[in-house]
Parts: C-alpha cells; sequence; structure tokens
C-alpha cells in the first residue's frame, strides 16, 4: 500500500482477523479493506462489532491514553516491536516504551502484544499528521463546550 492512510479510518472487527481501513458504506454497513498484502475488500454488516483504532485508549493510573498518541511515540522514537511469541518479558519491556506508567492492574500481556501486533502492521502506513489531529481534536473538545457557553450567555445581557 504506497498511499499513507488516515488513522481514525482503521478499525478492528470482532471474529475477522487483523486490521481493516474503511474505504466505503453500504446499505447494510460497512466496507472494509484488509490491511495486508491482499487488500481484500468485503461488505461488514452492522451487526458486526466493529472498534475504531481512534476511539481506543490504554489504561494509566491516572488518565487513559489514546492509541493515536501511542503509535505516534513508537514511530517517533522508532521502537521495535517483540517478536510474535515474544516472552511476556519481552512484551513488558516494550509496552514500558509505549506507555510509560501503564496501569499494570488493567493493562494484560494481552492487550499489549495486540498493541504491538496493530503497531507492526500500521507503522509504514498510517499518515502521522492523523495521529496528531486527534491529539489536537482531544484539545478542541475540551474547549468548545466553554465558547458555547459563553456564547448562549452573551444575549441574555442584551439590553432591550
Amino acid at each position: 500500500m504506497s498511499e499513507k492512510i488516515k488513522f481514525d479510518d482503521v478499525v478492528a472487527i470482532s471474529g475477522m482477523p487483523g486490521l481493516h481501513k474503511i474505504v466505503g458504506r453500504s446499505k447494510g454497513g460497512l466496507v472494509i479493506e484488509l490491511l495486508d498484502e491482499s487488500h481484500r475488500r468485503q461488505a461488514v454488516p452492522m451487526n458486526n462489532k466493529v472498534s475504531v483504532l481512534a476511539e481506543i485508549a490504554m489504561f494509566t493510573p491516572t488518565d487513559d491514553v489514546k492509541l493515536g498518541q501511542i503509535f505516534k511515540k513508537l514511530i517517533d522514537e522508532n521502537v521495535a516491536a517483540p517478536s510474535k511469541g515474544a516472552k511476556p518479558d519481552e512484551v513488558k519491556a516494550f509496552m514500558s516504551k509505549a506507555l510509560p506508567g501503564y496501569d499494570e492492574a488493567r493493562v494484560y500481556v494481552s492487550h499489549m502484544e495486540k498493541l504491538a501486533k496493530w503497531y507492526v502492521v500500521l507503522k509504514d502506513v498510517v499518515d502521522m499528521e492523523t495521529l496528531v489531529v486527534i491529539e489536537d481534536d482531544a484539545e478542541e473538545a475540551i474547549i468548545e463546550p466553554t465558547a458555547v457557553a459563553e456564547t448562549a450567555a452573551e444575549p441574555q445581557k442584551e439590553e432591550v
């Protein structure tokens, strides 16, 4: 795949292996493309559980960190992912680089392995700019409600 893809177009679908890119919408669901060498496309009905990677976060003791931020850090630092079938200690070492201070009680080795697997698939195909946009959107979401409240309050101050 020579063209970079937007991070918020990448999904994981329950019951289907691998990661997929949303390429369109059909009457009854989504049209997806497998992110592997085959680039096989298929329709997925809306009753399948579709998880958008941009909406997934990992636990820390104080906050949740979006996958986009974690992938950006891994890509920027060119961190090597553990090989398939790596020992839990190797996977935990990778996780410590990916998200220092992760919540060890709530982030399981299986989550870390999935993160490593997804990182291997996405590191060369995802558009880095879309990872940055996701971080900016989170900040705007915090600012917007205040701006809307101030705007709504202004008409009430006008004298009649």
